[in-house]
């Protein structure tokens, strides 16, 4: 089943599973059991961090998961990709200039410099992690999207 979680994927403390709701391509939503649910947040972190790639992702506006990166002078390597998603809600003005059935569209699949790829990963630390890619453009001479460590979720047992 493709899609995406939501936002508002609702969490129950203390089992090992969760009834989330995922967006399929054709528009319509639908739960799906996951695991791994009792991961709640650490730490909330957001901060960039430089990633690495094995091989260099085919599409750099929209990247896989990296194999590992850098944060605060130590590497971390991904040993295992848990779960990946997807935001394309447009923030403050641009939320603003878009005619509803266009926005609609961008919400879906997203529009120059606005996205952002969410990966939770398990590194060889044992730690979890949730890395985002953010498409945002920052200026003219920097087009790019940027990696940040958005939070830490817990150690692996």
């Amino acid at each position: 089943m493709a899609g995406e979680l939501a936002d508002r994927a609702r969490w129950s403390r203390g089992i090992r599973w969760a009834w989330i709701l995922l967006l399929s391509e054709d528009g319509k939503w639908y739960y799906c059991k996951m695991a791994n649910s009792a991961l709640e947040p650490l730490h909330f972190l957001d901060q960039p961090v430089d990633v690495h790639f094995d091989r260099p992702p085919v599409r750099e506006k929209a990247p896989p998961c990296p194999d590992g990166f850098t944060w605060e002078g130590r590497d971390y390597r991904v040993v295992a990709l848990l779960a990946e998603w997807s935001d394309f809600t447009r923030r403050g003005r641009p939320a603003r200039n878009m005619q509803p059935a266009h926005a609609a569209v961008a919400s879906r699949r997203g529009s120059l410099g606005v996205g952002r790829f969410y990966f939770r990963i398990r590194t060889d630390s044992g730690q979890i992690f949730d890395l985002y890619y953010d498409r945002a453009i920052r200026s003219a001479n920097d087009r790019k999207g940027h990696w940040f460590l958005y939070r830490e979720m817990g150690k692996d047992e």
